[in-house]
Order: structure tokens, then C-alpha cells, then sequence
């Protein structure tokens, strides 16, 4: 793609829990365990982004901290200035240490010494792709902010967090110089990027732009869609439809494109009206999550009202799957004994739907959320120590497919008929 170099990146695992009850050991990329100390800034850090601990609220007192973490009260001290300094902390005398609320973060921070230069790496959320409160939900902030401060802190760069709404103001960090890398995730606008990112090392996530110069870490959905099909092909299915609400986004429709060609390559019918497609509304030219279900059944109607209608749906993802089994059981179909669903996850999930009084786990595919944002990570620590911007590489990352009980073997069934 625009003589992009490609590789195949295959998935390894970057960290390792041993949990014995509060204990815990962190290993990183490189095999070494992190420092009690670098433990601690690790969860301060993510209480803090998640919003675990809100603005204003005091932390764990210093002496609990230092028991709880088996360290000294002196280093326990030093994490907390450390906090102190970028920005995240104050301490107020005779009180303890609080939260900095988040809209003064950056104006706290600015100017802030840093550790060895230019040591901090920014990650811009964009709404093109996920709103502020959706980015900030723990299945979605969690994953990103572990993995890639997993591959940056033990190299000792400081990882910074801003979501950049749609009227794309710039954080004061990247207006006053105070990064030495990006990585942001969304659609960008290209005078953005030329103005503010494309100056310093950077990585692009998911949302490929290929007349930007960028090096890029996304996942292979034309992997996924392939896999997909022939899991559905494997297990007797002929006919295979495709269900998403976000028809004018980006990823959804390289996964749609996806379909097509993996229906294509393994000769399967294709009809128009199997594409239950269509675009949700926004609020504000943003997309909100989706908290509240939707009625999926004028859409599915459609696919249903063709001769030979489709006995599979391959979904954009796990939520999308679930709509699509409560409207299919609206209209009199069960899954998985009239229609298979798969959809998709950022981490494997194995907490499953609750309806009709059973617990689903849908077969559906780890799309290694972690994994990807640590190989951002690591090809950006590549760019800055070669001192080369932007080589022009792409990176993609599999998914794996997790079986669950949403998928039929129709060829049993017809053996079983004959």
C-alpha cells in the first residue's frame, strides 16, 4: 500500500500476572520485572486515567501505600513527586496528596522539567473514533493505558493521555513541545497531523490514512473477516449475512469489505440484502457509546425476506451480536439453531450476555487490543532510537477466534435429516 512496508506481527505476550492474594509480579516486554516503585506509578497512574479515583480525592495515605507496596516510605515519596511533577498530584500540607483535576493537567505539567529531555510520549484518543466517555471506560482505557506504559516505563518515557474532541484543539503539551512521541488513535485530520504530529516521531492506530507518510498498528480485519468465513463454512453455512450500525466508519467498513472478499475467495453467495448496514445517529457530530439496546428487527427483516435467507451473521462485535440475537429471537428465530452469530471483542471475553435466562458466550474474535498498542508502543521506541520518522511501515496484528456457543454445525443436522 503506497510502498508501505508490511509486516505480519505476530502476537506475544508482553506482560504476566502471578496473582497471590494483593501480590503480584509485573514482567515487561523485555523479560524484566518491574521495581516495586515502578509498580505503583504504574497504578496510580491508571487510577487516575480511568478515573477510578476522581478529581480532587486524596490517594492512599504514603504509610499505607508503603505497606501495602513493601517498600520504604522515602520511595513511596519519590513516585508521588514524581507524579507531583507531571502534573497527575499536589500534595496540600497537613492534608495529604490529591487528584489534580483533569482540566488542569496539562496547564500544571507545562513547563515541568523533564527527566532526561524529551522523555514523555503522548496517546491522542480521537473522537473520530471513540468518544471522551467511551475512551475513559475500563474496557477501553484499561487495556490501552497497561500495555502501552508497560513497553514505554521500563524505558523510562512518561506516557501522558488527551482526548482530542472535533474542534481538534491541540493539548498544551504538543503546543509547548513537552513530548517526544504520539501515538493516537482515530481518523485524523490532515492538517492536524501535518501541524502538530507529523514533526515528531509518531504512530498511527487502526485508522490508516495512506496519503499520510505514518507508520501505522492495526488489526488485520481482512484476516478476521477470512477466518470468519470459513469457521461458518466449516460448520456447513452457505449463506452469510453482515450486521453493523456504523456503516459511515472507518473500521466498520474494512470489516465489511472484509466480508465481501473472504466470501468471494471462498466462492459463497453474495446478496446485498444479507448486509444489515446502517449508521446510527450521532450526538453533536460525535458518536456516544451505546448503552441501551436497539431494535434490530426492521433491519434484519430485510435479510430475511429473500428467498434463501441467510443462516449466519458475522457481526462488527459482541454488542452488535447480542442486538441481533434478542431481535432474531423477536421474529421466532433461535440462535444458534436457526441462525449462527460471531462477533468480536477487544480481549477475550468470557463473561457472556445474559437473556432468556441463560448466559451466551458468543463464539467471536480477540482482537488482541493489548497486543496492538504494545507493538505501537515498541515501534515507536524503534523510530526515536534510530532517529528516523515514519519509515512507512504498517503493522498488522491477527485476532484469534475464541469458540463459543453461538455457532451450529448445520452439517450435523443434515446427516442426521438424510
Amino acid at each position: 500500500l503506497h510502498n508501505q512496508e508490511h509486516k505480519l506481527f505476530k502476537c506475544k505476550k508482553f506482560r504476566k500476572l502471578t496473582e497471590k492474594g494483593n501480590n503480584f509480579t509485573m514482567v515487561a516486554k523485555s523479560g524484566k520485572t518491574l521495581s516495586k516503585a515502578e509498580r505503583l506509578e504504574t497504578m496510580l497512574r491508571e487510577d487516575i486515567f480511568t478515573r477510578r479515583l476522581a478529581d480532587d480525592q486524596a490517594i492512599t495515605p504514603e504509610l499505607q501505600l508503603a505497606e501495602q507496596f513493601g517498600m520504604s516510605r522515602n520511595s513511596v515519596r519519590r513516585v508521588i513527586s514524581k507524579l507531583v511533577s507531571a502534573g497527575l498530584l499536589y500534595r496540600r500540607r497537613g492534608s495529604g496528596t490529591f487528584i489534580v483535576p483533569e482540566q488542569h493537567r496539562d496547564q500544571i505539567s507545562t513547563g515541568a522539567k523533564l527527566p532526561h529531555g524529551k522523555r514523555q510520549i503522548v496517546f491522542l484518543s480521537l473522537s473520530t473514533a471513540l468518544s471522551e466517555a467511551v475512551f475513559h471506560e475500563e474496557n477501553t482505557f484499561g487495556p490501552i493505558f497497561r500495555s502501552l506504559n508497560r513497553v514505554l516505563q521500563p524505558s523510562g518515557y512518561n506516557l501522558l493521555i488527551a482526548h482530542i474532541g472535533i474542534d481538534w484543539q491541540a493539548p498544551p503539551c504538543l503546543l509547548n513541545g513537552d513530548v517526544g512521541g504520539v501515538i493516537f488513535h482515530g481518523e485524523v485530520n490532515p492538517d492536524f497531523w501535518r501541524q502538530h504530529i507529523s514533526v515528531l516521531p509518531c504512530v498511527g492506530l487502526q485508522y490508516v490514512n495512506r496519503d499520510l507518510p505514518c507508520d501505522w498498528v492495526l488489526q488485520d480485519n481482512a484476516q478476521r473477516c477470512h477466518e470468519a468465513i470459513k469457521y461458518f463454512k466449516q460448520h456447513g453455512h452457505q449463506r452469510i449475512g453482515f450486521v453493523s450500525n456504523e456503516a459511515e466508519m472507518f473500521l466498520p467498513q474494512e470489516r465489511l469489505l472484509g466480508y465481501r472478499m473472504a466470501l468471494q475467495e471462498f466462492g459463497l453467495p453474495q446478496d446485498p440484502a444479507w448486509e444489515v448496514v446502517w449508521q446510527r445517529p450521532r450526538v453533536n457530530g460525535v458518536l456516544l457509546g451505546e448503552s441501551v439496546m436497539t431494535d434490530y428487527t426492521p433491519y434484519l427483516q430485510k435479510a430475511f425476506a429473500t428467498k434463501k435467507p441467510p443462516t449466519a451473521f458475522l457481526c462488527l462485535d459482541n454488542w452488535r451480536a447480542y442486538n441481533t440475537l434478542v431481535a432474531l429471537d423477536k421474529m421466532g428465530l433461535q440462535v444458534p439453531d436457526d441462525v449462527s452469530l460471531i462477533g468480536s471483542y477487544n480481549f477475550r471475553h468470557v463473561n457472556g450476555f445474559v437473556f432468556n435466562d441463560k448466559t451466551w458466550h458468543f463464539t467471536h474474535f480477540n482482537c488482541n487490543l493489548e497486543d496492538t498498542c504494545a507493538a505501537a508502543a515498541s515501534l515507536l521506541l524503534e523510530q526515536i532510537a534510530s532517529g528516523k520518522k515514519q519509515a512507512r511501515r504498517t503493522i498488522l496484528v491477527q485476532p484469534d477466534l475464541i469458540a463459543g456457543d453461538t455457532v451450529k454445525d448445520i452439517r450435523r443436522s443434515a446427516r442426521k435429516t438424510s
